[in-house]
C-alpha cells in the first residue's frame, strides 16, 4: 500500500512510518470531509480534485477588473512625485463619525481608488462609472457616498467607463483635482452631541404638552357633561333596582377615562378627563356597596 501523504510504501498502513511520526507532531492530519490524510499546511488533494465537493469561498482572480487595471496605471503615471494611488478604499478607513451614533454601516462602502500624499493623508477619491451605476439601487448607493464625502470635505473625481481609457483626460482631471482648493464641507444640522442630549430630551418633554382645541375640546366637554349627568341619574336607578340603565350610565365615565388616556398619549393635556372619568366610575361602582 502507498502512503496517502507522501506516496512511499507503507505496507498495510495508510501512512508510512515517517508520515506517522509527523502525524504525532501535528504536521499530518486527516481530512474531515473525505477522511484522507494530508499535510497540515497544505489542502487535501482528494477534495480539491473531487468536483462534487462544495467550496463556499474562493479567491478572486484579481483585486481589479481589466479596465480598473488600465485606469490604475494611468492614474499612477499622472500623479507627481509624493503622491500615490490605492485601489478599493473603504470609507470606514478614511472617515470617522463624530456624533453619538454607534453604527458605522453607512461607511462600509468601497471606492475604486484613493489618492494620498506622502503622509498617507487622503487628497481625493476616484470612482469609475459604468452601466451598473444606472440601476436604482446603485444610484442610491452613489448618492449616499457623495453625501457622506461632501460632509467630510472629500472630493470625488468620476470617470465614465467607455471602450477605451483616455489617458489624456485622466492626466487633465488628476491635475485639476490636485490644484483645486479644498471643497466646502456641508454641516449636518441634525447632529446631536453628548452635551445636547439632556437639553433635547427636556425640551421634547415640554413640547409634548399641547393646548386642547377644536374637535378634541368638543369631545372632552361632551363626555365630561354626560359623565356628571350619568353619575347623578345612576343613584336613582340603583335605588329603584333598574340595573340596565345603571350600566348604560357607567359607559359615559368609562368613555371619558379612555378618551383622556388616548388624548394624553397623543400629547394633549387631558389630566382632568382621566381623573374625573376614573372618579365618576369609582363612585358609580362603589355606590351600591355603600348602600
Amino acid at each position: 500500500m502507498k502512503c496517502q501523504v507522501c506516496g512511499n510504501e507503507s505496507g498495510s498502513y495508510m501512512l508510512c512510518s515517517d508520515c506517522n511520526n509527523r502525524r504525532k507532531k501535528g504536521d499530518v492530519v486527516k481530512c474531515s470531509k473525505c477522511g484522507e490524510w494530508h499535510f497540515t499546511n497544505k489542502p487535501c488533494i482528494n477534495c480539491l480534485s473531487d468536483p462534487k465537493t462544495e467550496m463556499i469561498y474562493e479567491t478572486k482572480i484579481s483585486l481589479l477588473s481589466p479596465v480598473e487595471k488600465v485606469y490604475f496605471d494611468c492614474i499612477k503615471s499622472a500623479l507627481p512625485e509624493g503622491y500615490s494611488v490605492y485601489p478599493q478604499i473603504n470609507l470606514a478607513s478614511i472617515i470617522n463619525r463624530t456624533d453619538v451614533h454607534t453604527f458605522q454601516n453607512e461607511l462600509f462602502r468601497n471606492i475604486d481608488f484613493g489618492v494620498f500624499d506622502k503622509d498617507f493623508a487622503l487628497v481625493f477619491l476616484i470612482e469609475i462609472q459604468d452601466k451598473t451605476h444606472l440601476n436604482v439601487e446603485r444610484q442610491n448607493r452613489d448618492k449616499k457616498i457623495k453625501m457622506i464625502c461632501e460632509k467630510a470635505g472629500i472630493a470625488i473625481v468620476e470617470f465614465w467607463n467607455t471602450d477605451r481609457v483616455d489617458s489624456e483626460e485622466v492626466n487633465i482631471r488628476i491635475k485639476e483635482a490636485l490644484e483645486a482648493p479644498p471643497i466646502a464641507r456641508k454641516a449636518n444640522h441634525n447632529k446631536t452631541g453628548f452635551n445636547k442630549i439632556e437639553y433635547v430630551s427636556q425640551q421634547s418633554k415640554k413640547e409634548k404638552s399641547k393646548p386642547l382645541k377644536g374637535f378634541e375640546s368638543l369631545v372632552k366637554g361632551i363626555l365630561l357633561f354626560l359623565s356628571v349627568m350619568a353619575t347623578g341619574y345612576s343613584t336613582g336607578y340603583m335605588n329603584t333596582g333598574d340595573v340596565l340603565p345603571f350600566f348604560i350610565c357607567s359607559i359615559f365615565p368609562i368613555a371619558t377615562f379612555i378618551t383622556g388616556v388616548i388624548l394624553h398619549k397623543k400629547g394633549v393635556n387631558s389630566a382632568a378627563s382621566i381623573v374625573l372619568g376614573a372618579l365618576f366610575t369609582f363612585m358609580l361602582w362603589t355606590y351600591p356597596f355603600i348602600q
